[in-house]
């Protein structure tokens, strides 16, 4: 079997990359392990452009190393690197970002607890762009919250992909996910519910939860299971943002996490709001780790 950097080959790799996103997972939880629909969403994604530069890297053993590619928009290229525990990471992941898209702004992301690889991106020339705080608690009981007498809380127990996508570009604008095959793929995965704050003019909040697809193996059950459940998403509409309904859906999602058996609750928040911070440390949370967002201006 040769070794060095080769384009990636669906049908022929996909196994070998999904084992190696779960190794990554298990040791350090530094990228995500995917499941088999995930990765097919994420090759079929218009953004993928059919996985043509997606690249792998091969070593005396197998695929050691991955690199899937997603372009956004026209200027900027995101990055999800993988390196086997056992391989050679600086030659392996220096390989393969030596096979990134050219005249881009590379984009990527890796926990700080990894300080091996923040330091091998920062002397790649990446430079820090900003941090989400990781944080974390116990799970027990919460007590629930009233909404106001104009909004309602839902649980939408048929995982509508279109519903959620509505909802998303409200929330989100022009930066929403609206790939149907994508977010049914998310949707997919065990234990995911979808809660929504509705309104006499439709969906305008969103709280998602799921097993945490980002814990190491000491944080999964014999089965495989997370025993972290996570609150994906939390978002509100521009119009019902500032109106106290943030910490009742919030008390919602984690009592959701709470009846589906999860030992830990986990959230992310951008440190750039300190106020979403500050909101999930009133509910009892510990920051555990940050998620350092990385950019390379290649296109200079």
């Amino acid at each position: 079997m040769g070794t060095g950097v080769a384009t990636y080959q669906h049908e022929h790799h996909r196994a070998a990359v999904l084992a190696l996103l779960r190794d990554r997972a298990d040791h350090d939880a530094a990228v995500p392990a995917l499941t088999e629909l995930e990765l097919e969403a994420r090759f079929q994604h218009p953004d993928a452009e059919k996985g043509h530069a997606w690249r792998v890297h091969t070593g005396p053993a197998g695929v050691d190393g991955a690199m899937l590619v997603s372009f956004v928009g026209t200027k900027r290229t995101s990055l999800l690197l993988a390196v086997a525990a056992d391989a050679d990471h600086p030659a392996v992941a220096g390989a393969l970002l030596d096979a990134a898209p050219r005249d881009k702004r590379l984009l990527t992301t890796c926990r700080a607890s990894d300080t091996d690889a923040v330091a091998f991106f920062q002397a790649a020339g990446f430079v820090e762009r900003y941090r989400d705080v990781r944080l974390r608690r116990e799970a027990h009981d919460v007590e629930l919250l009233d909404f106001p007498a104009w909004a309602s809380f839902e649980v939408d127990g048929t995982l509508d992909a279109d519903r959620l996508a509505a909802a998303l570009v409200r929330i989100h604008g022009d930066d929403a996910e609206r790939d149907i095959p994508t977010l049914q793929a998310r949707i997919a995965r065990p234990g995911t519910r979808l809660l929504y704050l509705k309104t006499p003019d439709g969906d305008h909040g969103l709280c998602i939860v799921t097993g945490a697809p980002q814990v190491e193996a000491s944080m999964r059950e014999p089965s495989g299971r997370s025993k972290v459940g996570l609150l994906e998403e939390v978002g509100l509409s521009k119009s019902v943002q500032k109106k106290g309904l943030s910490r009742p859906l919030v008390r919602a999602g984690l009592d959701a996490l709470r009846e589906a058996g999860f030992a830990y609750f986990e959230v992310t928040a951008d440190r750039r709001r300190q106020a979403a911070v500050e909101l999930y440390e009133r509910e009892g949370f510990a920051i555990v780790d940050e998620d350092v967002h990385l950019m390379r201006k290649d296109d200079a």
